[in-house]
């Protein structure tokens, strides 16, 4: 249970902290509102009101709230003095008092004051309605987060006294600054800190007013003892108004809240009459339309047929490009599906020409033909494009393969340039005369050397290279990333265009897919060969003809008939044992579900 408000019937040290506001050092530029001008009628309409009897004007006032009030007050002299009157007090009191939960008025407080502090908004150190404005209720004031700084310090930054246990004594009897939101203790002043934050001037005045009744013991600890069930009131009062202000927001949120969904129902009742699909009218989240979509629809404002007329053109445009945008994904889904069933029906040497279908986006009659179909595409026209697509990648075929012998041929350099053997990787040291030749005879030095390079090592087409067996790629798709099984898996080529582009994914193209090689995996091809007394230069051609092969590391993984890639990729694997140790016996190839063992 809550304990109750603590009865004193004495007064607070500070009748009027108003007065003691710390005010911004430059005055803030407010503009002010400009004054409607009045005219006569008004004047006159506002003279008649007053000349009425107060018995019915305070029954008038009575149905005002409280902000209604404070702005009647603010509107002329003689409104002012009509309501700051004692004898509006009553009307004050019933109108506070109509005002759903509102909390008692405080005892430090008068009811216009209580009034302006709960239903006001200003700043009251500069008068600022700009910005971030926090009230601060058990202090009973409202700053700008400028004028906060200002006139709310914690206890500690006062360095007009000598005696620190005098200032711990001064800020158990005011009331800290809500500013403290993590400080939770609202029952007694009592335990206030110095490092919380209070209001500068009254610290201040605290500190004087205990100095001055510290030469009489029992008039110090009276006023302390007075104060201190003050300060606690305040405290305590000021959490039941922040409660409050809290719960009302709340409200507010929720009606808000009611009003929007409400409006958005409306919204799509108007829409699905419209005959709009209801799966393609929203945009997702991070696309183009979707915060102007939302903030069309998710407003606090009823609906009415007057904004839908004028948010109704707005939506249609929003609808009609997200529609599209929805359909030519679907369209270019079902292309992509329809290209992989076309692929895999085409024979090898077909299917290697054909590329990733991210390659194929890149077509520009792609677009042309979702533009043109993205509503309705029948399968003659799915054919059509399937025929236009083979037409227009007659050339990945070539690209495909001088990128992969270029491939090779750089992995070739790099092993001979590791091993030494490179043309031109001894170069000999310059001579002592070297400094005085001239940069020409240097230049023709090195186009000369060049010159007998290439005629010493005259390029192969790519072809050639291809279709050596040394020539084999490391697989980086994803496919064989989740099945690898510790062993690096190789292809040669043909077969790793064909694997690389069937698992190809709808985002990545050949140049993203394009497999590489290293030297180890060479190295690997050009052991196997040896074991079986082939040279290096031997095709793919007569690898295979040779059938499949047992791997006599006897590995579980390698265990059966291999194929030339796969018993590369055993060789290649730390799982194997060093070919020098091993023996590898060739076989013929497997009929009858039985490998014979060859010479």
């Amino acid at each position: 249970m809550e304990d109750p408000l603590p009865e004193t019937s004495a007064q607070h040290f500070i009748s009027n902290r108003l007065a003691l506001i710390i005010p911004p050092a430059r005055p803030k530029n407010v503009k002010a509102r400009a004054k409607k001008r009045m005219t006569r009628r008004s004047i006159s309409a506002l003279k008649n009101f007053l000349d009425l009897p107060l018995d019915i004007i305070y029954e008038t006032f009575a149905y005002l709230e409280p902000l209604d009030m404070l702005t009647l007050a603010r509107l002329s002299k003689d409104f002012r003095a009509l309501f700051m009157s004692r004898s509006s007090l009553s009307i004050w009191r019933r109108v506070l008092k109509d005002t759903p939960d509102l909390p008692p008025c405080p005892q430090d407080l008068s009811e216009p004051q209580y009034a302006s502090l709960m239903f006001d908004k200003h700043c009251m150190a500069c008068g600022s309605t700009r910005g971030i404005i926090q009230v601060d209720f058990k202090t009973r004031l409202r700053f700008c987060a400028t004028c906060a700084r200002a006139n709310l310090v914690r206890g500690y930054s006062i360095r007009t006294h000598d005696d620190m246990a005098q200032l711990r004594v001064a800020a158990t009897i005011i009331p800290y600054s809500s500013s403290d939101s993590g400080y939770m203790n609202d029952y007694s002043s009592v335990e206030n800190s110095v490092h919380l934050h209070y209001f500068k001037p009254e610290l201040e005045h605290a500190i004087w007013e205990l100095r001055e009744r510290s030469p009489s013991k029992e008039a110090y600890d009276q006023f302390l003892s007075e104060q201190q069930a003050i300060a606690t009131r305040m405290i305590k009062e000021g959490a039941a108004m922040q409660d409050y202000k809290d719960d009302l927001t709340y409200a507010k949120e929720e009606a808000a809240e009611a009003v929007a969904d409400r409006r958005y129902q409306c919204i799509l009742e108007e829409m699905l009459k419209l005959g709009w699909e209801t799966e393609l009218y929203a945009p997702e989240y991070g696309e183009e339309d979707h915060a102007k979509w939302e903030e069309y629809l998710y407003q606090p404002k009823e609906f009415t047929a007057r904004s839908w007329r004028i948010i109704q053109p707005k939506l249609a445009a929003i609808y009609q490009r997200t529609r599209r945008r929805r359909l030519t994904e679907d369209l270019i889904r079902r292309s992509w599906g329809e290209y992989i069933q076309f692929r895999e029906g085409q024979e090898p040497e077909v299917r290697r020409t054909l590329p990733p279908w991210a390659d194929v986006c890149g077509y520009s009659f792609l677009a042309d033909f979702c533009n043109a179909n993205y509503e309705e595409c029948s399968e003659e026209q799915m054919a059509a494009l399937m025929v236009q697509i083979v037409g227009a990648s007659a050339g990945f075929a070539m690209r495909v393969e001088h990128e992969l012998a270029h491939v090779i041929e750089r992995s070739d350099e790099t092993q001979k340039v590791l091993c030494g053997d490179a043309p031109g990787s001894c170069t000999p040291p310059p001579s002592s005369h070297s400094s005085v030749c001239s940069e020409t005879d240097a230049d023709a030095a090195r186009a000369e050397k060049g010159k007998s390079r290439a005629e010493a090592h005259p390029p192969r087409p790519p072809k050639e290279i291809l279709a050596r067996a040394a020539s084999v790629f490391l697989c980086q798709c994803y496919v064989c990333s989740e099945k690898r099984a510790g062993a690096t898996r190789v292809f040669g080529f043909p077969d790793i265009v064909n694997h690389v582009v069937d698992n190809a994914t709808i985002a990545r193209s050949w140049t993203q897919l394009r497999p590489q090689t290293r030297p180890d995996g060479i190295n690997a091809a050009r052991d196997v060969l040896a074991a079986l007394g082939l040279s290096e230069d031997c095709s793919r051609e007569d690898v295979l003809a040779l059938g499949k092969f047992v791997c006599g590391c006897g590995h579980y993984r390698f265990e059966g008939p291999l194929s030339f890639d796969r018993l590369v990729s055993a060789v290649g694997s730390p799982a194997c044992v060093p070919l020098s140790t091993s023996c590898w016996d060739r076989s013929r190839m497997c009929t009858s579900s039985r490998c014979g063992t060859g010479g």
